[in-house]
């Protein structure tokens, strides 16, 4: 196995956890709380394009 990463690359994986992270991209399950981040994400991103900045609401938990 080797990881590696540095400031201005990607992540590189090699061995079994190539091979996991390749099996969890084809077919993983996303979980509820994936797809509501990822959806305030879309929401964020547009905002960002539309106005040209982002609120972000403080939550605790």
């Amino acid at each position: 196995m080797a990881v590696h990463s540095n400031t201005f690359g990607g992540l590189q994986l090699s061995g079994e956890d190539a091979k996991k992270f390749r099996s969890q991209v084809s077919a993983g399950r996303t979980s509820a709380a994936a797809k509501a981040s990822a959806a305030k994400g879309v929401a964020a991103a547009t905002a960002l394009l539309k106005q040209g900045h982002v609120k972000v609401a403080k939550t605790t938990a």
